[in-house]
């Protein structure tokens, strides 16, 4: 499940959780790019607090019959900027880990 809207300046990909943490990396265009983390990022700053509301959301969903028309579970955008054979994570870095 790929959607790739693209632009001269932009390219705009949905992908699934297990794509997004595929540990040959994330396929763009036939080519593998791994994640990493900019030393410009700000540190990891995720409480206990916001750890457990987002298992709890997960654990909700779960409980979701499976079938054809179940929704994904929405993590929320995550930017990346391709530098290289790098996909630096510019925002989403604390859902991630």
């Amino acid at each position: 499940m790929c959607e790739v809207k693209e632009n001269k300046a932009l390219d705009v990909k949905s992908i699934t959780a297990s794509e997004l943490l595929n540990k040959n990396g994330i396929v763009i265009n036939g080519q593998n790019y791994k994640l990493a983390i900019p030393v410009y990022q700000r540190p990891y700053a995720w409480e206990k607090e916001h750890v457990d509301k987002l298992i709890e959301s997960f654990k909700e969903y779960l409980k979701i019959p499976n079938s054809n028309n179940k929704p994904f579970f929405y993590l929320g955008s995550i930017v990346l900027h391709r530098k290289g054979d790098k996909l630096n994570i510019i925002d989403g870095q604390q859902r991630i880990i």
